[in-house]
């Protein structure tokens, strides 16, 4: 019953909350896994199939002829992305739907993201870290951060934008000092620029959506983003490069 709600609401409330591109990517997932099972039930109601002779029934052959067409068919309509994404893997090394995925950038960062070198870079930083202290990362590799040594609370657009979310958004820089302290964070780790960090232009446009979804990360993200801002000016700016700033709270 909940997967038949929720097919029924997404579309429904999908224009205004996250568009239709968004919505089918949430739906597909259900229906690629709901049809293979729809068809093995149907296989299986299917009545004893009729040996030869006059008078014998032939729907239950029919309708097993139907079912079998119907998987050929929509097996066939993989066939054309599969092959797609089998050559976008071995000339990209990536098999991601978007365009972007094929882009030199995309495909040079995704390098680099998996590299030493990015894995060091990270890793310097989180040593600059007292062992055992909170630390709050905004950053796009948090996967080579060390999570047994710190208590890593990871941000991202996403979660700032979640409704469960209770962070001060349209408070000041005191007011997310307050929420830092009162969770334990001493120390921040953001990335201000960098290939895949957002920039102020881009929370800006998204803030602006007509999807009530991204309007709200957007804002919340750009409120979060101001108040690291002004809670660095004053901080004690532990380490900061051209794309890095690790700072510890007042």
């Amino acid at each position: 019953m909940l997967p038949i709600l929720y097919l029924v609401t997404l579309p429904m409330l999908g224009r205004n909350l996250l568009g239709y591109d968004t919505v089918l990517r949430y739906i597909c997932p259900i229906l690629i896994a709901l049809v293979p099972a729809a068809i093995i039930l149907a296989g299986e109601a299917l009545p004893g199939i009729p040996r030869r002779g006059r008078g014998q029934n032939t729907r239950p052959m029919v309708a097993l002829m139907t079912i079998s067409l119907t998987t050929f068919l929509l097996l066939g309509a993989f066939y054309g992305p599969l092959v797609h994404r089998i050559k976008q893997a071995a000339n990209h090394g990536s098999i991601l739907s978007f365009p972007a995925a094929r882009a030199p950038i995309y495909s040079n960062y995704s390098r680099f993201a998996m590299s030493d070198e990015a894995k060091e870079a990270v890793s310097d930083l989180q040593h600059l870290v007292p062992e055992g202290e909170t630390l709050v990362a905004w950053i796009t590799l948090p996967l080579h951060l060390d999570y047994r040594r710190n208590r890593v609370l990871n941000v991202e657009p996403g979660g700032l934008g979640s409704p469960a979310q209770d962070f001060p958004f349209d408070g000041d820089a005191e007011s997310a000092d307050e929420y830092f302290r009162r969770h334990g964070v001493r120390y921040v780790l953001w990335e201000r620029t960098g290939a895949a960090a957002r920039s102020v232009e881009r929370l800006l446009k998204e803030s602006a959506s007509r999807f009530a979804h991204d309007r709200r990360y957007g804002r919340n993200a750009l409120a979060f983003y101001r108040m690291l801002l002004d809670l660095s000016q004053r901080s004690n700016i532990l380490h900061q490069d051209k794309t890095y700033l690790l700072f510890r709270l007042p």
